[in-house]
């Protein structure tokens, strides 16, 4: 039968212990080993002392399912903290680039189109040009931010 060892540090379970001084799961020095029998009964071993102990065989079983639904559910989470982030970039983008189309459209009707000034006057054409410029750049700089860190 093949031996299994269990680190109680961190409850990794192996076939072989790669390295008794350090644990192979969590990299505690010295740890406390615990080494499965046939028999079911788990034996504690460490550095200093060896102590006996006896254990119900199928709580190493419920350990590891406790571990598997652990990892499970970090799965998840984790699937669905990437599609959230996926969703929120896009989101972002999607915000900077109506800004963008909104005050290029804007200085167009205002550049471009003599009637969609209206009667408006100097200071009211040069406040609404500044305003859409100042709109496209920073829709501009938001995008290109999203490009640099993002992408």
């Amino acid at each position: 039968m093949t031996q299994l060892y269990k680190a109680i540090c961190c409850g990794k379970v192996t076939k072989t212990p790669r390295d008794w001084d350090v644990c192979w799961g969590c990299g505690k020095k010295n740890p406390i080993l615990e080494e499965v029998d046939k028999e079911d009964a788990v034996f504690v071993m460490g550095t200093k002392e060896e102590t006996t102990r006896t254990s119900v065989g199928s709580s190493l079983l419920i350990d590891n399912q406790k571990n598997t639904q652990k990892n499970a559910i970090a799965g998840k989470k984790k699937e669905m903290t990437e599609g959230y982030k996926k969703q929120a970039l896009a989101h972002l983008r999607s915000q900077a680039q109506a800004d963008k189309d909104k005050a290029l459209l804007s200085l167009s009707i205002l550049l471009d189109h003599p009637a969609g000034i209206g009667d408006h006057s100097t200071g009211d054409l040069y406040a609404n040009l500044n305003e859409a410029l100042s709109a496209l750049a920073d829709a501009d700089d938001r995008l290109e931010t999203l490009d640099i860190y993002f992408k």
